[in-house]
């Protein structure tokens, strides 16, 4: 189902996936209902323990599966490896993304003026503990142009611009830092990131 719009700018959505059976299937709804089609899925099962592998693979897209874990950074650089597209997009395997949001990210590099463009998270949960809705609701509402932040939740880079910066760093175990510490990266490195409020 395409808009129409931007018809031929293709993505890689790439999702790193560690013991996420309780939100995966979400997330992949989430990608596989949006109203542009011009991407391809690249899931990497990071050593799940859990039901996780069986329910990505009820999903069209291509799985990587990992035999240990090695942490969301070493995950996300595995999947940017094997995408076809010029264009990265990166999704974590708890968010859930609207229809509209994939074909969102084109228009932010058409025009030349970025390299890496991120989402923020709505008001909406899927999880609701305490320290993840915290987190959530704080880059809601602070997330904008004047105080750009780099997060994997949903965003979207230049797949040359993230080799040349080496791609997330590896020493970065878990899922914690290893997105802070790119954009920190990108910017120091002069590429333009921009902040889209309506993905």
């Amino acid at each position: 189902m395409s808009t129409g719009q931007d018809k031929g700018f293709f993505l890689s959505v790439i999702i790193p996936v560690y013991n996420s059976e309780h939100t995966v299937r979400q997330a992949l709804e989430s990608v596989f209902a949006s109203r542009y089609s011009e991407f391809e899925v690249i899931v990497v099962d990071d050593g799940s323990k859990d039901a996780s592998r069986s329910i990505i693979k009820e999903f069209s897209c291509s799985v990587i599966d990992l035999k240990e874990n090695g942490g969301a950074a070493g995950a996300r650089n595995v999947g940017a490896r094997s995408a076809k597209a010029d264009v990265l997009v990166f999704i974590d395997s708890d968010c859930v993304v609207d229809t509209e949001a994939l074909g969102r990210f084109p228009a932010y590099f058409k025009d030349g003026s970025c390299d890496a463009v991120c989402g923020i998270y709505g008001k909406k949960r899927i999880l609701f503990d305490l320290v993840s809705t915290y987190k959530s609701l704080f880059l809601h509402f602070n997330q904008d142009n004047d105080n750009p932040r780099f997060w994997s939740g949903c965003a979207a880079i230049k797949k040359e611009v993230f080799f040349d910066l080496g791609g997330f760093d590896e020493r970065c175990k878990g899922a914690l830092v290893e997105d802070t510490a790119f954009g920190y990266l990108l910017s120091a490195s002069g590429h333009g990131m921009k902040v889209a409020r309506d993905i």
